[in-house]
């Protein structure tokens, strides 16, 4: 649920919020405590923080990149069906190195949502690994080390396995 930095929407005498991830479906603040079990809509309010601009034009691509990304790996796009993008799913080697149009897309929407989120490591592992799909083994290789200095969040061993992994790949490119 999202509404502008500056307040809730409000009609009506009601206050209002919109969920950008239902074609924009606008909710009172009742509906929305009741949805996510929040109390009375007065105290809910303070649970709820708004977004800003930024974060908002994140969540939104990182909406679009699942979208791409499930168009490229055939899958289906509701998160509980959808296939991750995780380093235990590249480590795996579950998926293979794809081309085409939608990893490409979905590479897109990672790499922009890196520069909204230039801090968080979340994105910067999502770009690196969506780089190592998409069969850009160097530059996945470099995003990756960047994210090894932040191991205390990740999973050293796995990201270990997915570097050993790249470092093979690239190993057998250049001996072709």
């Amino acid at each position: 649920m999202i509404w502008p930095e500056n307040g809730l929407l409000r009609a009506g005498g009601e206050s209002f919020v919109i969920d950008a991830y239902s074609e924009g479906a606008m909710y009172s603040m009742t509906e929305v405590a009741e949805l996510f079990d929040l109390g009375s809509p007065p105290s809910c309010s303070s649970t709820l923080t708004p977004v800003s601009k930024r974060e908002l034009l994140a969540a939104l691509l990182a909406a679009l990149r699942d979208s791409h990304w499930c168009k490229a790996v055939d899958c289906q796009s509701e998160p509980g069906l959808m296939v991750p993008i995780t380093l235990d799913v590249a480590a795996s080697g579950t998926v293979q190195s794809m081309h085409g149009f939608d990893i490409a897309r979905a590479l897109a929407a990672a790499e922009r949502r890196l520069f909204l989120l230039p801090d968080s490591r979340e994105a910067q592992l999502e770009h690196a690994l969506l780089l190592y799909f998409a069969g850009q083994w160097d530059e996945a290789y470099i995003e990756l080390k960047l994210c090894k200095q932040d191991v205390g969040q990740l999973d050293g061993h796995t990201l270990d396995s997915t570097l050993a992994r790249i470092s093979c790949l690239l190993y057998e490119r250049t001996t072709w």
